[in-house]
């Protein structure tokens, strides 16, 4: 009964904030929209195996550029088989967001879970976890997106309570031959889903060390469940693009590879902040009440070693923060497991009239920070959308009513592109144009190839490419207007003729 309470109270509380965020567009006079030019990407995706049955970004041509396949597959539905490259029912829309908040219930859900795991003896922790996360703004913004982000935090919240549990409780066989497939079907919806294998295996290491055959025989069921799903998925990228994971996992790392420089721990402490906006920073105090003894509970310690793996690991290969921190959103909710966990014990434990007062004034400060951020958020998100609306889509109804259906376009964001347009794309982001990725910062190298590409128009933010911009075989032809950009101290989308001597 306690678990449907549970899942009906995050579902209610989850409708609110995402219905508040979705309405804030009309509200603010914003055409329907997404808040990130990606997630065009994914409805390019969705609408060509609906219609055609066939995974590509641009028709006629499969490509490895999508990283959350099992994501792509979630949103056909939204294109019944009647929609145009150039529709503006809402159909998709709705579908999309339909799919997003039944993602922030489930990540909701699998939080309390998790909750239950790590604090048993504290009855009301998974209840207001889940409340929690559904509020949390980050989260909303994600399920709003059109993002595979809220799918993703689910898969890892439920597999992070398995590892704790399994830290504690010997599991079946069958147990873990089918969280090695969840763990396979997670990296379909991002390929990082894999490092929860690792997580896994320490769990059983925690159970059954020193019995080596045991752990052995477990890891390779584990190991085979995983493969299962995780197989075809590399195999299709390898016979597309002859590397086992999306040309976007490669590219992504190389066009920020510039990033590097900065030190290690500047990197960690740069992708933090935009996950502190918010609740979370008044909850992280907590989590020293809420760490259990390491040596009587060592297992209910994991979803701390993959927050800290993960954080790590983007601060190595992709420290980037823009979209409000998009790429560590899922190291939010098990957080707040923990901060809401050890909030709740301050809270229950507190005596004497002055501490009293002080876990009163924490929780209730905590309540009212979420609920401001979530107005907060919603004009952030709004804001966001009217910016994409803007900028990349309004050029590609631009490209779509002002040029040839067979020009030849290059461009740094393809996604409302391939979506309003559908022209032979080049991309300079190496998401379907993957030979680009060995000079995608090299502008010289870039100009050349797009020459050879037989290139007509490129479409670029100036201050992205200042050096290629200027070049005298391109010609400025259209820049958009949209103040909101200009407002954020960024400059205007342009698109350029290209006249190669």
């Amino acid at each position: 009964m306690e678990k449907y309470r549970t899942l009906w109270i995050a579902a209610l509380v989850a409708l609110l904030t995402t219905g508040a965020f979705i309405v804030t567009l009309p509200l603010r006079g914003i055409a329907l929209g997404f808040p990130l030019d990606d997630a065009w990407i994914h409805q390019t995706y969705a609408r060509n195996l609906g219609l055609r049955g066939e995974f590509s970004f641009i028709t006629g041509r499969p490509s490895a550029g999508s990283t959350a396949p099992l994501w792509t597959l979630l949103l056909v539905p939204g294109h019944g088989f009647k929609s145009s490259a150039t529709t503006t029912t809402p159909v998709p829309f709705v579908w999309t967001w339909l799919v997003g908040l039944g993602s922030l219930i489930a990540t909701s859900v699998a939080g309390a879970r998790l909750a239950r795991v790590l604090f048993p003896d504290r009855s009301l922790v998974p209840l207001l976890t889940a409340v929690a996360i559904a509020a949390e703004w980050h989260q909303v913004w994600a399920a709003a997106s059109s993002m595979e982000t809220g799918l993703f935090a689910a898969g890892v919240l439920a597999l992070l309570a398995q590892a704790a549990k399994w830290g504690e409780t010997p599991p079946s066989t069958a147990a873990i031959f089918w969280t090695g497939m969840g763990v396979g079907t997670l990296a379909l919806v991002r390929p990082e889903g894999v490092l929860l294998s690792g997580i896994l295996g320490l769990a059983l290491l925690l159970k059954y060390w020193p019995n080596w055959r045991t752990l052995i025989r477990h890891g390779l069921l584990l190991a085979a469940g995983m493969f299962i799903p995780l197989m075809p998925y590399m195999l299709l990228n390898l016979s597309l693009s002859g590397t086992p994971f999306p040309n976007t996992f490669y590219a992504k790392q190389q066009e920020y590879s510039t990033l590097y420089a900065a030190p290690f721990l500047t990197r960690m402490a740069r992708l933090l902040i935009p996950l502190i906006a918010g609740p979370l920073a008044l909850l992280l105090p907590a989590l020293l009440w809420a760490l259990p003894h390491p040596r009587r509970h060592p297992a209910r310690w994991l979803p701390l070693i993959w927050i800290g793996g993960t954080w790590v690991l983007y601060a190595w290969r992709l420290p980037v923060t823009y979209q409000h921190g998009r790429y560590l959103m899922p190291m939010i909710p098990p957080l707040l497991v923990y901060g809401v966990g050890g909030l709740y014990h301050v809270w229950d434990q507190a005596r004497g009239r002055l501490p009293w007062l002080l876990t009163r004034a924490w929780a209730g400060t905590a309540f009212l920070i979420t609920l401001i951020f979530v107005g907060i958020g919603a004009n952030t998100y709004a804001t966001d959308v009217a910016i994409i609306n803007g900028e990349m889509v309004n050029v590609a109804h631009w490209i779509n009513e002002n040029t040839a259906p067979d020009a030849r376009i290059a461009a740094h964001d393809i996604g409302a592109l391939g979506y309003f347009a559908q022209r032979p794309l080049l991309d300079l982001a190496g998401l379907v144009s993957p030979e680009v990725i060995p000079f995608i910062r090299d502008e010289d190298k870039l100009l050349r190839w797009m020459a050879t590409q037989q290139t007509e128009y490129v479409i670029t933010f100036p201050s992205w490419y200042p050096q290629m911009v200027t070049d005298s075989q391109l010609t400025l032809l259209y820049q958009t207007d949209t103040a909101l950009t200009r407002a954020m101290g960024e400059d205007n989308m342009a698109i350029y003729r290209c006249e190669w001597k």
